[in-house]
């Protein structure tokens, strides 16, 4: 789960008025089912060409440019409402209040949600996908948000297994929030997913090596390893320098659009904070303390 931190700043004048005029038709209703009722209707016949700007913008603002919000694994191709409009009609069009993620995410989220009953208490109401509507008595969310919060302040990731765990020096209502987003979303159930997460610490591993690699070379032939295939053999038409900047431009792409990006976060946090890290993953702490450039 990443955070997708983007504000309405970046929205065209266009968009941002048909947005706010489409809102602006909800929020006149004084009835909070009439209001329902409406969401649903003008979602479901809002102008699909004029909300192509918007998913191009939140695609862009999402590491690896296509990848789910929630998942981090599969592509992003439906819109979802953090928020649901059929809880929150009220956020129906609000650009704050969307994501980019996979259909199975989305139909697995659905129209679940829940919400604590008040600032201090950790008690929450729950609503579940299909159960009865009625409206909810605040807005303050149980369900991780990526556009408002950083699922790394709860989450942390087992590089070993793969498997996202809570944090164990979370608050208790950050617990519960992290707690219930991990179940809702099933982070943790599908094996393949789990599997694919552990993958990936070694494929950023192997772009830091390549990175390094590129970086510490002292002759084409020295260098030429470091390159993917497609890019070989190398032209040794330029300077040695020019080809390792290339080399290393190439990997850190690879870094910044591969998939799961928190475990890249991840490893990097856990390098700079966890005293115990060294001990547990020495090989990966070893390379890591040799490009500080990448972990900034």
């Amino acid at each position: 789960m990443m955070p997708v931190h983007v504000g309405d700043a970046i929205l065209s004048a266009q968009a941002k008025a048909m947005l706010h005029n489409l809102q602006e038709k909800i929020d006149t209703e004084s009835n909070w089912n009439q209001k329902v009722t409406l969401a649903k209707k003008k979602w479901d016949c809002r102008p699909k060409d004029s909300f192509q700007e918007i998913v191009g913008l939140l695609q862009e603002a999402s590491a690896g440019e296509l990848l789910c919000a929630y998942c981090e694994n599969d592509r992003s191709a439906e819109l979802e409402h953090v928020f649901n409009k059929k809880l929150f009609p009220n956020r129906t069009f609000w650009f704050s209040n969307y994501l980019m993620v996979c259909g199975k995410c989305n139909r697995q989220k659905l129209d679940a949600f829940a919400v604590f009953v008040n600032d201090e208490t950790e008690q929450y109401t729950e609503y579940k996908k299909r159960g009865k509507r009625i409206q909810p008595d605040s807005d303050r969310h149980v369900f991780i948000d990526p556009r408002q919060d950083d699922p790394q302040n709860y989450f942390r990731i087992n590089l070993t297994t793969g498997i996202i765990e809570i944090r164990r020096d979370a608050t208790d209502r950050q617990k519960i929030k992290a707690n219930y987003t991990r179940n809702l979303l099933r982070l943790n159930e599908d094996r393949a997913l789990k599997e694919n997460r552990s993958k990936a610490v070694d494929q950023f591993l192997d772009q830091v090596n390549k990175y390094k690699g590129c970086r510490d070379s002292t002759s084409f032939d020295e260098l030429e390893p470091h390159f993917p295939s497609r890019h070989r053999p190398i032209s040794k038409v330029g300077t040695l320098e020019a080809a390792k900047k290339f080399g290393q431009k190439l990997a850190f792409h690879h870094i910044a659009t591969h998939k799961f990006p928190s475990v890249w976060r991840e490893m990097k946090r856990q390098f700079r904070e966890d005293k115990e890290f060294q001990l547990v993953y020495p090989h990966i702490h070893n390379l890591l303390a040799q490009v500080p450039e990448l972990l900034l």
